[in-house]
């Protein structure tokens, strides 16, 4: 907002001594705030957001691909189907627990998941009735 503003303090005589005063504050929006000049029947209008924390200088995209992500085998083909492996059998295993819980006596917890919340949300309210009451 000040930013905004000091387009249109001319002479620099309020707005200018507030940001000078004020650096650190001044600086920690400075990078965190961005905006787009738009043009509408002839008048220029400035929209302003805050920045994702990921696109502040020094912050998670500053720093290379590698080690972003984390992934010093990259170009390693065995290591990369061990972790494809790896992952199958973990999916396997996942569908496998899902499915006898679906044969078990438990599968109304799966099957009526939405009886289930809407009970639970009932309960809560008349609980919280009660109490004040």
């Amino acid at each position: 907002l000040m930013k905004y503003l000091l387009a249109y303090d001319e002479r620099g005589e309020f707005i200018e001594p507030c940001l000078v005063r004020h650096k650190k504050a001044a600086h920690f929006f400075e990078v965190r705030t961005g905006f787009v000049e738009i043009v509408r029947q002839t008048r220029l209008e400035r929209v302003f957001f805050v920045l994702p924390e990921s696109c502040i200088p020094g912050g998670a995209l500053d720093k290379p691909f590698a080690a972003m992500y984390e992934c010093n085998d990259l170009f390693d083909p065995d290591q990369k189907n061990q972790q494809y492996l790896a992952n199958m059998i973990r999916l396997i295993d996942r569908e496998q627990h899902q499915s006898r819980v679906r044969a078990s006596i438990l599968a109304f917890s799966v099957t009526k998941w939405d009886m289930i919340c809407e009970i639970s949300f009932r309960l809560a309210i008349a609980v919280h009735s009660i109490l004040v009451l």
